[in-house]
């Protein structure tokens, strides 16, 4: 008798340091024999029942879920929601306190004339306090989804509904040599949910040299274009959630237009009264392989006429008579977006031997 007085007392222990146990400490696994699904002959309920355990239990003393209360500090919130994140039977939907049990099971009715957006999923989150306000939810600790198979098979077809299809994220079009310093927006809002559920977006730059968004939860942030992002493109990730599953990611490449490089080239000299003399700017290149436009401006020396100040190779004629100065010539190259210059200087003869 004392023999088995003493382990009466030490399973009460036993169970009573369960119960006291607090929530963080509890490593939970769920589902504990699998979640099923059935329903009863002539019944206008599909039931679907679900263990959960704390991991490491030994099966005949199993913390379950359920309705069974102990102290608050071992409090989880438990519910089940539809592929929407909707809660599916709110009267069930209730603090639940974790005890020591031997394979309790907790039970949701299903009404059979109300199809439910698949998967159904049954959740468990830690809690703080013993209050109906779903606000007050703590850390997620399982997420079960039960699959269709396992209503078919519990002959509970009449509740299935649609499958909750994953969103389609929707990057936009990549953005090509815009101006360096510009404001970009990018665009998410073609992206699309099958069930029309409502999306939240999230933008993540992935490579390029580094940018800020205005906000990387908008569905069209913006940002300002380094003159980096020329050869070291910018490129970002977009995500969409519907409220139950993300989408896969698509991304978005943003390039700066590259600066052309103007070469006015070499500078002449030894030139002589009433010789032509050709400039050349043919080494002039553009990053990108835009088309560049050519002008050139004499901003030096005595004047003389160019035949053509957009072309890459102008020509002008030594005026007679003593020169006193060399002549400078700027280039000025352009892609259409942005420009850049180049000088060159022409000597005469006398001129040669004091070039700078």
């Amino acid at each position: 008798m004392k023999i088995r007085k003493n382990l009466l007392v030490s399973a009460t222990a036993f169970i009573t340091a369960l119960c006291s146990t607090q929530s963080s400490a509890l490593e939970i696994v769920d589902p504990y024999n699998n979640g099923y699904v059935y329903r009863s002959h002539g019944s206008d309920y599909c039931t679907v029942q679900i263990r959960t355990r704390a991991k490491g239990v030994d099966h005949d003393r199993v913390v379950v879920v359920n309705k069974w209360h102990s102290a608050k500090d071992d409090a989880y919130w438990v519910e089940l929601v539809d592929a929407n994140g909707n809660l599916v039977v709110p009267a069930q939907n209730r603090w639940e306190h974790v005890g020591a049990t031997n394979n309790r099971v907790y039970s949701y009715n299903l009404p059979l004339d109300t199809p439910l957006a698949m998967p159904i999923r049954h959740r468990i989150y830690e809690a703080s306090s013993d209050s109906p306000d779903l606000s007050n939810r703590g850390a997620l600790l399982v997420d079960y989804a039960f699959p269709i198979e396992s209503f078919r098979i519990g002959k509970c077809d009449a509740i299935i509904g649609p499958d909750n299809s994953a969103p389609i994220a929707e990057a936009g079009q990549d953005q090509e040599k815009l101006p360096s310093g510009s404001t970009v927006t990018l665009n998410g809002t073609s992206s699309s949910d099958p069930e029309n559920d409502p999306l939240t977006y999230l933008w993540t730059q992935v490579s390029g040299p580094i940018v800020t968004l205005s906000d990387p939860t908008s569905a069209s942030p913006s940002f300002t274009l380094p003159a980096g992002a020329s050869t070291d493109p910018v490129v970002f990730e977009l995500i969409v959630n519907d409220g139950n599953l993300d989408s896969a990611p698509d991304t978005v490449v943003i390039t700066a237009n590259a600066t052309p490089v103007a070469d006015a080239g070499t500078d002449i000299t030894g030139v002589n009264p009433n010789q032509d003399v050709t400039l050349d700017g043919t080494v002039s290149v553009d990053g990108d392989g835009d088309n560049i436009t050519y002008l050139w401006v004499q901003i030096s020396g005595s004047p003389v006429t160019l035949d053509d100040p957009n072309s890459p190779t102008p020509t002008f004629t030594v005026p007679p008579g003593k020169v006193d100065e060399p002549w400078v010539f700027e280039l000025t190259v352009s892609d259409g977006t942005e420009t850049s210059s180049s000088t060159v200087t022409v000597y005469h003869q006398g001129l040669s031997n004091n070039k700078k």
